[in-house]
């Protein structure tokens, strides 16, 4: 997880890899996913509510695939 720190309230990201986008959907579902953000919510450190971003990888390490 990484935090912006060029703001006053900063995004978290947690950038995750799946092997399929029904794996991406399954995986907030799941009880340690929902205990997580649990904790990040009476915690107070949701400025805005989570969501799931889709993204494809244009450069670097991850761009192999074949190690997944």
């Amino acid at each position: 997880m990484t935090e912006q720190v060029d703001t006053e309230t900063p995004d978290f990201v947690m950038v995750e890899t799946y092997k399929s986008k029904e794996a991406a959907q399954k995986h907030p579902q799941e009880p340690h996913f929902k205990h997580l953000f649990g904790a990040f919510e009476k915690e107070g450190l949701f400025a805005k509510a989570p969501y799931l971003a889709h993204t494809t990888t244009k450069a670097g390490f991850d761009l192999d695939r074949s190690l997944l």
